[in-house]
């Protein structure tokens, strides 16, 4: 796409880097035929390209038109990884130029063409903008020449949602059996995403192992966490003493539970005897048995 700008060169401009014949110096018209292009860097607007040389019609009063051709940079806006990147690259750019300097200027816009951020200056035929959130978004190009272009972009939202797996385990040895569980507890802070547990058809479980599970996000992004179940079947240390025997002058003995700290105490005896704490009494002789259970 060519863009065509006429541009008016006043007279009292009398050094052009240009290559013709037909221009003003001054208040001076000359009548040679003027070459069909050259390229012009032009004082004062900013200007490098191809131009046309059109008729000098009035050298003392704002004189001289000529017509600048912008090859079009042709830029390309393409949605890049990492999630939130536009890559611009551009062809047929003035990288350079004259008096207008140098470098290629993307300017990125929001949906309603307003810029966002400084622009940015290379001389390089790319540029990436980062860290950019899910919307559509326009980048003007404009080159050393003054020539410009745009091209837009959608971004889709490829954020991954986050993932938290875990479980009230580990199983232990009271909770073997039909009632062996444990808890998965899976969290996320993304909105509207739903869950799916693999390694399992049921919560809770009664299996040791790990547990994955998958975190859809609405916008069709996925994670993962895992968890492991494990099993504590760590047997407790158990002790069992009296202070007895038991005779005339002592008819009640102190039966002594060892294993301190742990969840709770059973003792068992002759004549239905039971008793729940670490420590107990008895005045009936006979074998007593003490259950520790661990935490």
């Amino acid at each position: 796409m060519d863009v065509i700008k006429n541009v008016a060169i006043s007279s009292s401009v009398t050094t052009w880097n240009v290559n013709i014949n037909h221009y003003c110096v001054g208040d001076i018209i000359t009548d040679d035929s003027p070459s069909d292009q050259f390229l012009a860097s032009l004082p004062g607007i900013e200007e490098c390209a191809l131009v046309n040389a059109l008729e000098c019609n009035d050298c003392e009063n704002d004189v001289c038109d000529i017509s600048v051709n912008c090859s079009a940079t042709d830029p390309e806006c393409n949605e890049n990884t990492p999630s939130g990147t536009i890559m611009v690259t551009v062809s047929n750019a003035n990288v350079t130029c004259g008096f207008s300097g140098t470098g290629v200027t993307y300017i990125l816009c929001d949906s309603q063409g307003q810029p966002i951020g400084s622009p940015g200056v290379t001389e390089q035929e790319q540029y990436t903008f980062t860290g950019l959130s899910a919307g559509s978004y326009t980048v003007k190009v404009e080159d050393a020449a003054g020539c410009k272009d745009e091209c837009s972009v959608n971004l889709l939202d490829a954020s991954l949602p986050d993932c938290s797996a875990t479980n009230d385990g580990p199983l232990t040895c009271i909770e073997t059996g039909a009632k062996a569980s444990v808890i998965l507890d899976g969290s996320s802070t993304t909105q509207g995403v739903t869950y799916q547990w693999t390694e399992s058809s049921s919560i809770p479980i009664d299996t040791v192992g790990v547990y994955t599970l998958m975190v859809t996000a609405p916008n069709g992004c996925i994670s993962t966490c895992e968890t492991t179940v494990g099993l504590d079947n760590t047997v407790p240390v158990c002790t069992a003493d009296n202070d007895g025997p038991l005779c005339c002058d002592k008819t009640t003995v102190n039966l002594i539970g060892g294993a301190d700290g742990v969840a709770s105490y059973s003792w068992s005896g002759p004549d239905n005897f039971s008793a729940v704490t670490q420590n107990t009494t008895t005045t009936v002789a006979g074998e007593y048995t003490l259950t520790v259970t661990a935490s």
